[in-house]
């Protein structure tokens, strides 16, 4: 019995031992975990760790911040990337490759919306990011049009590129978007219809005139009577809400307009009138060759496209006004223009007609025969002296 009794107690010594020993250790561990915290067990192994300093993990005990995972995991349907790196200070949650990721959508949203639709995280991305994961230089291509793009979200840059080589693409738009000049500072012709679209470069070729491309020979003269005088200036003009909704708009005289297409008036079946509009600008910022950027109006005629909303636009649209009406036709004659008529009848209505204008010339290139009354921005010309083909 006493060798009985002496192994029990033996045996029952153990247990109490050991139980004594895994209380000690769960003791430890416990006291360890209430009162290190995880930026310090950090910096036992390294000073460059995952756990950002600014993150609730770094400060939190060992025992805290097991709890906020559990807590964490039973919030998964409301967790985001924002609550992530704010809880546990991940680097790699704010951004890879340079790129940022506070700054996108995806970041605050659920990532539980973000598995079932990718597309959050996709349209986040811009080309600039895509350039940036890739390790690719989009701006080593040369194409101003990929240029433009670059902080555009990757659907829309996309969108903007396929668009650009729709039917609507002009000579300029192929200059300013590809960068490939076809020639329009040599060719008056091609000049002359840098805005046209391609699909309709025919219809407005069989309508239009010589005096649109050459210097052609033809008598010049303004009207008997009072002539307004105009001035020559370089503005621009936002164009309002109710000038973008109207289809119809007729461009001031003085403003820069472009040939935008051709119509058929006699209805023979071939176009034989210009349709001119108001060639509209944007502002835009541009990278010159220095590096420096500045910003600039460029021309944007999407207004005129087919589905534009006035309503919903959001862009600012802007006219080139290159001539106004001079307040004192006793100014400077050198800075004064009239404007001047081809012998050549434009259109007919009835009894009335109009003739073909030549655009703005200037005073100093008229002789009068008499000296002409001004009545404010007026000039009252009675007799003009023309030059014979002798030069005389």
């Amino acid at each position: 019995m006493k060798v009985l009794r002496g192994t029990l107690t033996f045996v029952l010594g153990m247990v109490i031992g050991i139980i004594l020993f895994v209380l000690a250790i769960g003791g430890a561990v416990v006291a360890v975990g209430t009162s290190v915290t995880v930026g310090q067990l950090q910096q036992n192994f390294t000073d460059e760790g995952p756990i950002a300093k600014d993150s609730d993990l770094y400060n939190k005990t060992i025992l805290d911040a097991v709890k906020q995972a559990i807590e964490d995991v039973n919030g998964l349907d409301s967790l985001t990337l924002q609550t992530l790196y704010r809880h546990y200070g991940i680097s790699l949650l704010n951004g890879i490759s340079g790129i940022d990721f506070t700054t996108k959508d995806f970041y605050t949203a659920p990532i539980k919306d973000i598995l079932d639709d990718l597309s959050i995280v996709v349209n986040s991305f811009t080309l600039d990011d895509v350039s940036k994961l890739a390790d690719i230089n989009f701006s080593d291509y040369n194409l101003p049009i990929l240029d433009d793009n670059l902080d555009n979200n990757v659907k829309s840059a996309i969108d903007n590129i396929m668009g650009s080589l729709n039917g609507d693409i002009s000579v300029r738009k192929i200059k300013d978007n590809f960068g490939i000049d076809i020639g329009v500072e040599d060719n008056k012709l091609i000049a002359t219809l840098q805005d046209v679209a391609l699909s309709a470069f025919g219809a407005v070729v069989n309508a239009i005139t010589l005096d649109k491309l050459l210097e052609v020979d033809s008598d010049t003269f303004i009207p008997k009577g009072e002539n307004l005088v105009y001035q020559k200036v370089d503005k621009y003009e936002e164009v309002s809400k109710s000038d973008l909704a109207n289809a119809n708009y007729a461009p001031a005289l003085g403003v820069e307009t472009y040939i935008s297409g051709a119509i058929d008036t006699d209805n023979d079946g071939t176009t034989d009138k210009l349709v001119e509009k108001e060639l509209r600008y944007v502002k835009k910022t541009v990278k010159g060759e220095n590096g420096e950027k500045s910003e600039k109006y460029v021309v944007d005629n999407s207004c005129y496209a087919e589905g534009f909303s006035a309503d919903e636009n959001e862009t600012a649209f802007y006219r080139h006004v290159q001539y106004v009406v001079a307040t004192n036709a006793s100014e400077n004659v050198a800075s004064l223009y009239v404007v001047a008529y081809a012998n050549r009848i434009a259109t007919i209505d009835g009894a009335n007609y109009t003739l073909v204008s030549k655009g703005f010339v200037p005073l100093t290139d008229i002789t009068f025969s008499q000296t002409p009354d001004n009545n404010g921005n007026k000039l009252n010309v009675t007799a003009v002296k023309y030059k014979l083909e002798d030069g005389t």
